[in-house]
Order: structure tokens, then C-alpha cells, then sequence
């Protein structure tokens, strides 16, 4: 299964960056009625930092262990190596299109479990990500957007 998501922000490059590398930023990404809870986490998010946290879905609570890959300037992934999903990559990428404009893009690679409750919670969550990605397009560009330029 694959996913993918792009938007445009009126911001640098650096401070996306820098945005990306506070685990608390994945706390301002999540909407009500999504909730995360950290169980372990880095002051900043570095090259192979692991992330424990409690994520209540449609008030269920997913345990999730993610590991942080390939970090640049540029973007990073995040791996699950224990969640509910048989696999899950996360690519960030962000792209400097003009000196005042970034252009992210999130790519995600998953696969499910095969028994019947993980599978269909996974499921559940793979197809609500356009309305996850919606909601965090909309966020960062609140939070890190230099001007109104582009909505």
C-alpha cells in the first residue's frame, strides 16, 4: 500500500527543518479526536532516535515504536519497528522551490498484519490519511507560513 501527499509552504527550508526535529511536532500534526501520548522521547529528533508512543485511534490505543532514518536538511524517514502495521515507512522530503517557498511531500510505504483486528484497525488508518495529511498541511502552514501568499 502507498500513500502520498504534497502542499506548498510560504516558509525556508530551515525552519521546516527545524520544525521536523522537535517530537513535539508530531503532537501539533495530530487531530482531535487523535491523541498522542509520549512513552520515550529524544529532546531532539537525531539520526537513528527512537520514538515510543501511545496513539489512541478512534479512542483505541496503538502502542508504536518508530526509529528516525536519513535525516538532512532535506527530510527524513520514520520506520515503524513495532505499531500496527506488518510495515510502515514514512518519507518526509522537503524541497526549497523558490527562496520563500518549500514544497513537502510525505510518501508512505505500509503493509498490514494479517489477523483480523490489527488488519482492519490498519486498514482503518491507511484510508483516513488524506484526512491526517489534510489537517497537517493546514497546521504547518498556520504555524510556519511567512505570509499568505499561498493557502
Amino acid at each position: 500500500m502507498n500513500f502520498s501527499h504534497c502542499f506548498i509552504v510560504a516558509t525556508s527550508i530551515n525552519k521546516v527543518h527545524e520544525f521536523h526535529l522537535s517530537p513535539h511536532a508530531l503532537q501539533k500534526l495530530t487531530p482531535f479526536p487523535m491523541k498522542i501520548n509520549f512513552e520515550e522521547v529524544p529532546i531532539e529528533v537525531t539520526e537513528g532516535s527512537v520514538l515510543k508512543f501511545t496513539l489512541r485511534f478512534l479512542f483505541l490505543p496503538i502502542k508504536w515504536t518508530a526509529r528516525i532514518s536519513n535525516l538532512s536538511k532535506n527530510g527524513f524517514e520514520d520506520s515503524q519497528l513495532s505499531g500496527p502495521f506488518q510495515y510502515w515507512q514514512h518519507i518526509h522530503y522537503y524541497n526549497q522551490i523558490s527562496p520563500h517557498h518549500v514544497l513537502i511531500t510525505d510518501t508512505i510505504f505500509a503493509s498490514l498484519k494479517s489477523d483480523f483486528i490489527s488488519w482492519l484497525i490498519g486498514l482503518i488508518m491507511f484510508y483516513s490519511l488524506p484526512i491526517l495529511f489534510t489537517y497537517r498541511k493546514f497546521i504547518t502552514r498556520k504555524l510556519l507560513s511567512e505570509s499568505d501568499f499561498i493557502r
